[in-house]
């Protein structure tokens, strides 16, 4: 038997990935018409296999994607470079996220239908009266906090990868959700609900939903930070095994718009 042909890639080349891959995270995402957001994100590795992004969608509404890309290193690196310019292209040519994932899975697929390679998806397009679109790619459902009723639901769809199958897009539905003041919504990747501790017990959705009900006086950026350490806390004798982000949006109490809106 031959041996196997190992590949070494220069140390520069991983650390010029994981700055790239980096630089595709928003730097500063400001208030915009009552809603406040925040995110955590935490690589297992140097080049870790989540994203997340926020983008301004046709019609003045807002689009907000989280998605975990199969794989680390430098081909997560790459797609994931791929997704933010097909997302971004897309997104402006409409304020539909079934259709937005559509034409991504499109642009995706011509690349890595033959590799095994794929990303799910979780995209969100949100109006200036608070109207609420949502449409999955095979992502974890994303926590819906109702502060009226002190509530909690799972917001999902069903849908197929983005760039596993051509077809995908026949999968996808699109669902609705009117947003009320004291709302939060809170999205995740698998690393944060299948994070295991030393005796094989995962964090779960529960424990998300009793985290977020628990934290509800905290401000966005502090609930995701809070999320983020309860799971290391949860998992502190047993190591992390994959990629943990959470992103929060929040609607404020007041009726004060803010304007602005950065990615």
């Amino acid at each position: 038997m031959s041996k196997k042909e190992t590949i070494c890639i220069p140390a520069w080349q991983f650390i010029q990935a994981q700055k790239v891959q980096v630089s595709l995270l928003p730097k500063n995402i400001l208030p915009w018409n009552c809603l406040s957001f925040a995110y955590e994100y935490h690589s297992l590795d140097p080049i870790g296999g989540d994203y997340l992004d926020f983008f301004e969608i046709k019609g003045n509404k807002k689009g907000l994607l989280i998605a975990d890309v199969s794989g680390h290193g430098i081909p997560a690196a790459i797609i994931t470079a791929m997704a933010k310019m097909s997302f971004s292209n897309h997104a402006v040519l409409s304020d539909s996220p079934k259709e937005i994932l559509k034409r991504v899975n499109e642009d995706i697929y011509k690349f890595l239908g033959d590799l095994g390679l794929y990303i799910t998806a979780f995209f969100m397009v949100i109006d200036q009266t608070l109207k609420v679109r949502y449409c999955s790619a095979g992502h974890p459902p994303v926590i819906y906090y109702c502060n009226e009723t002190n509530s909690f639901e799972s917001l999902k769809t069903r849908g197929l990868f983005v760039g596993t199958f051509e077809d995908a897009w026949e999968s996808y539905e699109e669902r609705e959700l009117q947003l009320m003041p004291g709302d939060r919504i809170v999205f995740y990747t698998d690393g944060i609900a299948e994070a295991r501790n030393s005796n094989g017990e995962q964090y779960g959705i529960t424990r998300v939903e009793d985290t977020v009900s628990f934290s509800s006086a905290l401000p966005s950026a502090k609930l995701a930070q809070f999320i983020i350490n309860d799971v290391k806390t949860h998992c502190a004798e047993a190591p992390l095994t994959d990629d943990m982000s959470v992103l929060v949006l929040e609607v404020s109490f007041t009726s004060t718009l803010a304007t602005s809106f950065s990615s």
